[in-house]
């Protein structure tokens, strides 16, 4: 039976590439292949996830596979692509421009940096097929000397039909439905998410608009950015927001379909995105989007949510109180917002486009 060997550098549960990497191994599971997981950092208790060192045991014949996750530099990855003979394809989620990070953290800058010059390296291997998230990837790749006809786009899987699912944290719908404007964003605490820019937006907001309003940022607070983490600290502080931003940090499904659920709005301004499933997880719970036009940003949204193409704060702010006070609009943007995800990023769709890619391999 054909082996087919799913290599991360890191596994855990909840992170986007992760439960990539798990759609897919359920997907080939279900079709009766052999298939696994591989990581060097495994964060997780999952029995089909090994070592990646224990990968040379399991691939053994020409025509097994490995799907390959392609997010950050990564060593024993690249040594197992330039080793181990068999069919090889890449899925790239994409690796932010070290730029972002030279004023927070060098450890990031170097990671970064590497990632893309194992980027530049994988591109030209001429590989079997390279799958990208967003089509803004797949211009990236091919522009650093891929061919085109091997590549593919197929949107990562989401955990989004399980969330639906779930039990709401009661103590979080309790505390924050409580009258107040809900502003809603999510995403890793770094430097390329423009949260800098959100807080700007909010306080105008807040102070303009409507003094009844919190904002909520939900997402992980990495010891390795704790730099950038006080540099938005103090921006809150000399905003006198103190009391009106929450950063969660590191929460639990339950927790963060609660804090969707009492949200107005969906707001980010990220300066770079491979893809950004978190705004996929508004759309599905009907939550209009507002965003800053970038990167991978603009064919995640489509025409399912207000995109801006200036910085300007002020116009921003503005924009959020013109969805937020509009009955009409804001019902138009979320039913488009679920009507989009339905028609391109459910699970099943993303999974007849990953399996009719990849056939010629299975």
């Amino acid at each position: 039976m054909k082996h087919i060997a799913i290599c991360t550098p890191s596994i855990s549960y909840g992170d986007a590439v992760s439960n990539d990497v798990f759609g897919m191994y359920n997907v080939l599971e279900n079709q009766k292949f052999k298939a696994g997981i591989f990581a060097e950092s495994i964060h997780t208790a999952e029995k089909h996830v090994n070592s990646i060192d224990c990968i040379y045991d399991f691939i053994k014949k020409k025509d097994d596979l490995i799907i390959y996750h392609l997010c950050m530099g990564w060593f024993k990855g690249l040594n197992i692509l330039y080793n181990l003979e068999c069919k090889k394809v890449i899925k790239y989620h994409n690796i932010t421009p070290p730029d972002f990070f030279y004023n927070f953290s060098s450890d990031y800058v170097s990671a970064c940096g590497g990632g893309i010059e194992q980027l530049k390296v994988i591109a030209g291997l001429d590989l079997d097929m390279y799958l990208n998230d967003s089509l803004f990837n797949m211009k990236e790749i091919i522009s650093m000397g891929t061919n085109e006809s091997k590549c593919f786009v197929v949107p990562p899987f989401n955990n989004i039909e399980v969330s639906r699912n779930l039990k709401p944290d009661f103590d979080v719908l309790k505390k924050f439905n409580d009258g107040k404007v809900n502003i809603l964003s999510v995403g890793r605490i770094a430097p390329n998410k423009g949260f800098d820019k959100l807080i700007e937006a909010f306080y105008i907001y807040h102070n303009h608009y409507n003094p009844e309003s919190r904002l909520i940022i939900v997402g992980d607070q990495q010891q390795l950015l704790s730099t950038y983490m006080d540099y938005l600290f103090y921006k809150v502080k000399k905003l006198i927001l103190h009391d009106h931003i929450l950063f969660t940090g590191k929460i639990n499904d339950e927790q963060l379909k609660s804090f969707f659920l009492v949200s107005k709005i969906f707001a980010l301004i990220s300066y770079h995105e491979g893809f950004c499933v978190p705004l996929v997880e508004a759309m599905s719970m009907k939550i209009p989007v507002a965003a800053y036009n970038s990167t991978a940003v603009t064919e995640t949204v489509g025409n399912a949510g207000v995109l801006f193409d200036d910085l300007n704060t002020g116009l921003i702010a503005a924009k959020f109180n013109e969805i937020i006070l509009s009955d009409e609009n804001y019902y138009y943007i979320g039913e488009a917002g679920w009507r989009r995800y339905i028609n391109s990023f459910t699970n099943e769709i993303i999974k007849a486009k990953f399996l009719n890619l990849i056939s010629e391999f299975l």
